[in-house]
């Protein structure tokens, strides 16, 4: 892996305080141990720079210096309150004033036995697939790659607990400005201007923030009210051994997706993951049968100014239920806009209480709720240029060409809280849908006509509206046995 040393990145100057969780970072801690010890891939978040030319190894250490002191949850220590377990206890940051964190560094040569390309796949991996000791050690983990002692890549990963998927890109292009204005000379941009995590823990535990919550709680329960408990229904262990774990992941990678989601954002008038929200109510209405289709929507809760560029994990799910029977692809299309509008006003809330009034109210129905079918819509967030001419039916279907499937076995879990997970992110030109799926309640072949439905149905609504009872017949299996009628390549 080439020569490895450790360096120090020192700060100093921040202040100390001590506060609890804010209820972003609250969620994320209760998820993390749920699966403890095992290590999933959302644990940490990693992201890649490339050294912009001429900067040394002090230089780099320079600029993750001001990183850190910049941002209070990089230089905090999580630790729950002593008398309690981890799970379900009150949880408290500690923001240091100063310290230091360690940088790894390798330097790769020719000579190595492995390329340059493995080495960095390496270092990676020592980022994101190690536990982080929250109450020992800082958040963040950075990695130099050096070729012949010249920086080359940066790879730094954090814990979710201090930053979710919008917080980590918020800092990777942070640090890639203040990297680029050192090598270039320019004066240190400015930080940008948000709440650091202990800010956003004492608004919640202000008057402002418990009403907030009580608003939450309230349009959560009328959303329980209509919920479907469970649209998967129960699992069902095959007779004989399938051959492959129970949690699976599959992916579609599209270049006609995201074209195809302009296309009908501007017909329908209303934002690419409403589109993608209603497809998804579409598809799953289509493949299981159920009236109306519940899904615990995943949120960056970023509407708030003070938030907006926030360095701390802040996603939450709550619930939002649409009726895909009986409308048309743009009535569904308004109320999923509808739905997510809704959801976002909503989207702060206390997740215990939460979750409290998830068995109340399942205790009334007489029903138990399946809180793990999530929709996460991270490609949302992908910076597209505006495009002044929208492409043509025929130019879109032309890129199913480049589609592909494929199951991702690294994305396989053993954890029972999964039932379908729809995560969303890629390029602005290349998307991607990640389903992890519980094989019990929806098997391989049932997950993978609803994940190569996604690009069938809404190429195809480029073409004409199409109905709850076509779609169906859309997304049913080639007789020839071939999985993508658009000619996509499958593995």
């Amino acid at each position: 892996m080439g020569e490895v040393t450790v360096r120090r990145v020192p700060f100093a100057g921040g202040r100390a305080r001590i506060a609890p969780l804010a209820w972003g970072q609250r969620t994320t801690w209760d998820d993390m141990q749920h699966y403890l010890p095992e290590v999933k891939p959302f644990f940490v978040l990693s992201r890649r720079l490339p050294i912009p030319a001429g900067l040394r190894l002090d230089d780099v250490i320079g600029r993750l210096g001001v990183l850190m002191e910049r941002h209070e949850s990089l230089r905090s220590r999580y630790r729950p309150i002593t008398g309690f377990p981890s799970v379900g206890a009150n949880v408290v940051q500690e923001v240091l004033p100063q310290g230091s964190v360690p940088l790894t560094v390798v330097d790769w040569t020719p000579d190595d036995p492995v390329d340059f390309e493995t080495t960095v796949r390496n270092a990676r991996r020592t980022i994101d697939t190690r536990l982080v000791d929250h109450a020992r050690e800082s958040p963040i983990r950075s990695c130099l790659v050096s070729r012949r002692g010249t920086p080359t890549l940066l790879l730094i990963g954090v814990s979710h607990v201090a930053a979710d998927a919008r917080a980590i890109d918020l800092l990777a292009a942070e640090l890639a400005g203040l990297l680029e204005a050192s090598a270039s000379g320019r004066a240190t941009p400015p930080p940008w201007t948000s709440w650091h995590p202990a800010d956003q823990a004492a608004y919640e535990q202000s008057p402002q923030g418990m009403l907030r919550n009580a608003t939450a709680l309230r349009r959560l329960r009328r959303q329980l009210d209509l919920a479907v408990p469970s649209m998967f229904g129960r699992p069902q262990p095959p007779a004989t051994d399938p051959g492959h774990p129970r949690f699976v992941c599959a992916r579609l990678e599209s270049q006609a997706i995201p074209p195809a989601l302009r296309v009908l954002s501007r017909r329908c008038r209303t934002g690419t993951s409403a589109v993608l929200l209603a497809a998804t109510a579409a598809l799953t209405h289509a493949l299981v049968g159920t009236e109306r289709c519940t899904f615990a929507l995943v949120l960056a809760n970023r509407a708030d100014p003070v938030a907006q560029y926030a360095i701390t994990s802040l996603s939450q799910t709550t619930w939002v239920t649409l009726d895909p029977a009986g409308h048309t692809f743009a009535e569904l299309a308004a109320s999923a806009g509808a739905a997510i509008g809704d959801a976002t006003r909503h989207g702060l809330h206390d997740p215990r209480a939460a979750a409290a009034l998830l068995r109340d109210v399942g205790d009334r129905r007489g029903v138990t709720f399946d809180p793990s079918c999530r929709f996460n819509d991270m490609w949302a967030w992908t910076r597209k240029q505006p495009l002044p001419d929208l492409p043509d039916l025929r130019t879109i279907r032309a890129t199913t060409s480049s589609t592909t499937f494929s199951w991702p076995a690294g994305q396989a879990t053993d954890n029972d809280r999964i039932t379908v997970s729809i995560n969303i992110h890629g390029t602005a030109e290349r998307i991607v849908i990640d389903i992890l799926a519980d094989t019990f309640r929806l098997p391989k072949p049932r997950l993978r006509t609803l994940l190569i439905g996604y690009e069938r149905l809404l190429v195809e609504l480029v073409a004409r509206d199409v109905g709850p009872k076509e779609v169906a017949d859309l997304i049913a299996p080639d007789p020839t046995g071939a999985p993508a009628a658009t000619g996509g390549r499958i593995r």
